[in-house]
């Protein structure tokens, strides 16, 4: 029989959406002093609110995390629209499973350079509620962080009994 788990986390805005909005109002602020002076100006203000209007559905995001058998797929939700799967890890490339309060997990994760890390927590996420997967993909050693419950995890360690580092 097979287990399946699955998680729904309340995703924090990429670097991008926020430049994307922050030129959205830099573009209304142009059009409102170029209409002062010009009646193109006006034109200016409609493009910013447009780019607004538009981009406001790309800050809305949510990692789902889906558990089976200890196959993990992580999924981005944007705006509850659009899914895209961005990670898919397979039970046998994981390495570990550990806390990401643990002081392993913390000296692995200032290790920018020697390591990729993933991060799909949410944008109010607690470090107590933090879990890191150490991956193998492709040759390449990952960290993967992500944001469980509790049932997640027992999911995890019932798969991963060998490789859980915590108890």
């Amino acid at each position: 029989m097979d287990k399946f788990n699955e998680k729904l986390v309340e995703g924090k805005p990429g670097a991008l959406d926020l430049l994307m909005a922050f030129g959205s109002f830099l573009v209304i602020f142009v059009g409102v002093v170029c209409s002062i002076k010009f009646s193109w100006g006006v034109f200016i203000i409609a493009l910013g609110i447009f780019g607004a209007f538009a981009f406001r559905g790309s800050q809305k995001i949510e990692w789902e995390y889906s558990l089976v058998n200890g196959d993990t797929e992580i999924s981005k939700i944007i705006d509850k629209k659009n899914r895209k799967t961005v990670r898919s890890i397979a039970l046998s490339d994981i390495t570990a499973f550990d806390k990401a309060t643990s002081d392993k997990a913390k000296n692995d994760l200032s290790l920018k350079q020697q390591v990729t890390i993933d991060d799909y927590t949410g944008k109010n996420s607690k470090p107590e509620d933090c879990y890191v997967l150490y991956s193998n993909l492709n040759g390449k050693n990952h960290i993967t962080i992500l944001e469980l419950d509790e049932k997640c995890v027992e999911h995890y360690k019932f798969y991963l009994k060998q490789k859980t580092l915590f108890r």
